[in-house]
């Protein structure tokens, strides 16, 4: 039987449409934090139950949009480029400060252009955005061909056959063949190959991709992943966790400080009893990747299973969307996307558990067999250097020297940090809700 533990510690704090960011209050010789989302963008990318949309900020005002898509910033460049646009006006394209078009495409030839840094800008009713790219016609020298794996993802969790896919383009040669190496050994000289993991140890591999273009330069691109085909066999349990936290945000304006100390709380606590863990921090935990995560999750997840999420980072309700998650590159993840993902999990055992400002509505993804751990439901959710941590966080891992059990931790969790804000002035809401019979034990 396998169990899959979902815990979400979510550091999730309330949108603020203004500037700002709630002042620390001193207390004594130590400091705790609420903290504002600080949102300035017109338009917000959100995750929904129907795919990603597009909203206008709550401001009121219907809000203008400008993305140069490609190239990307930083990128080399060479011969003819189309340079594309997204957005909800007809905006005018610069090269170099020079208008050479409009709309949302251009095809821009590199080759009237010297070999160096370039700046592209697209611009509409006073929004813009910029790219700096290289252009690279043969002028300055042989350039490394750039080689990534693109299936599997790092960290994921394999089994049965896999297709490693590779990508492998020079600026020079274009597309070329790459060598893939499995835990060190050449395997073949293809961007495809079928691994079939079962002639594998169920341990930690990894996957190697090199190629070497015409001017002798390599390029290269390394992957580790855990093969388990131990199967889910009748009484056989197994248990899986994801777990995130985002501190270190997109910009500078949104860092918060512990979300990443609680994420690395759970996985000591998730491993010592026996979860593989797959952990998002800070950067990792792109929308994409999130997505890419869960759905790694829940393909390997199954009726004997024990699954655990856990999330810690910025949130909000969004009027029309209820309760958000917001990822580490500023996408909105709504609790009905959430609820849409795991509706059809196979596991009799899940606990999701969110250290979050407003995150109440994540309270749908509560149904039969699981349990569910919240530090807020409208109110905010707090931190402090005192305890280095989220202060619900904090006291579920304290919990844990008491209780045996997700609901008498979560319930100890939640009088605490009653106890806690009771003491420093402050109103907070944390709650569980409990579908599962019984104990749920991790």
């Amino acid at each position: 039987m396998k169990k899959v533990i979902i815990a979400f510690i979510a550091c999730i704090i309330i949108i603020s449409m203004l500037p700002g960011i709630t002042g620390n209050i001193e207390v004594d010789d130590y400091s705790i934090e609420a903290r504002k989302y600080i949102e300035n963008r017109d338009i917000i990318p959100i995750y929904t139950k129907n795919g990603i949309e597009k909203a206008p900020n709550q401001k009121g005002k219907p809000g203008i949009f400008v993305t140069i898509t490609n190239p990307s910033n930083g990128g080399t460049v060479s011969n003819t480029v189309k340079i594309t646009i997204d957005s909800n006006v007809n905006p005018t394209i610069k090269i170099d400060g020079i208008v050479v078009g409009s709309g949302l495409s251009y095809d821009w030839d590199t080759t009237q252009y010297t070999d160096g840094s370039h700046t592209i800008e697209a611009a509409a009713k006073g929004h813009t955005d910029t790219v700096i790219v290289i252009v690279d016609n043969g002028g300055g020298g042989n350039s490394p061909p750039v080689v990534t794996i693109t299936n599997p993802s790092d960290g994921a969790i394999v089994s049965e056959t896999v297709i490693v896919t590779v990508d492998a383009n020079d600026a020079e040669d274009g597309q070329l063949i790459a060598d893939i190496y499995i835990d060190g050994t050449f395997i073949i000289s293809s961007n495809s190959y079928d691994w079939d993991t079962t002639l594998e140890s169920d341990s930690s591999h990894t996957i190697y991709a090199e190629t070497t273009d015409s001017g002798g330069l390599t390029g290269s691109d390394t992957i580790t992943v855990t093969v388990d085909n131990s199967g889910g066999g009748y009484g056989e349990v197994k248990k899986y966790a994801l777990v995130i936290g985002i501190a270190d945000y997109k910009g500078i304006m949104n860092d918060l400080r512990y979300c990443d100390d609680d994420a690395m709380e759970w996985k000591s606590f998730l491993e010592t009893n026996g979860y593989t863990v797959k952990t998002l921090i800070d950067k990792q935990a792109k929308a994409n990747n999130i997505d890419t995560e869960i759905n790694n999750l829940l393909a390997l997840e199954d009726g004997n299973d024990y699954v655990v999420l856990t999330y810690s980072g910025h949130g909000a309700k969004y009027s029309g969307y209820g309760s958000c998650i917001i990822s580490q590159d500023l996408y909105y993840m709504t609790h009905g996307w959430f609820e849409q993902k795991f509706m059809n999990a196979d596991s009799p055992h899940i606990y999701f558990t969110f250290d979050a400002c407003e995150i109440g509505d994540f309270q749908g993804l509560i149904s039969s067999n699981r349990v569910g751990a919240f530090a807020s439901n409208n109110e905010y959710s707090w931190e402090t250097d005192e305890l280095e941590n989220g202060v619900y966080t904090y006291y579920q891992i304290e919990g844990w020297n008491i209780y045996d059990n997700f609901e008498q931790d979560g319930t100890y969790a939640v009088n605490k940090m009653l106890d806690w804000a009771q003491d420093n002035g402050v109103t907070v809401d944390p709650f569980i809700d409990d579908n599962y019979d019984g104990y749920m034990y991790p």
